[in-house]
């Protein structure tokens, strides 16, 4: 899986929301997003979920325009009890 060079704001709200809902380690987390390891993490994925996934993680331009639509920022906020 390629790099998505996402900003390190975005890395950081998505791997918060994978917390959240994979309950995860963070720091693996983002070792595994930084070598581009996204399949461990979307093993524990229903398939449908695993699709949309893949599909934004194949468009970083989708991906740092989901992270960035303000309805998501304050579902990330909430999430994270900031």
């Amino acid at each position: 899986m390629q790099n998505l060079n996402l900003s390190e704001t975005n890395k950081n709200l998505l791997l918060k929301l994978a917390q959240q809902k994979l309950g995860a380690d963070p720091e693996q987390l983002r070792k595994q997003m930084d070598a581009g390891n996204a399949e461990e993490l979307m093993k524990n994925l229903d398939p449908k979920t695993q699709a949309k996934v893949s599909s934004l993680l194949q468009n970083p331009q989708a991906l740092n325009a989901l992270l960035q639509n303000p309805q998501v920022q304050n579902l990330l906020k909430n999430l994270s009890g900031k």
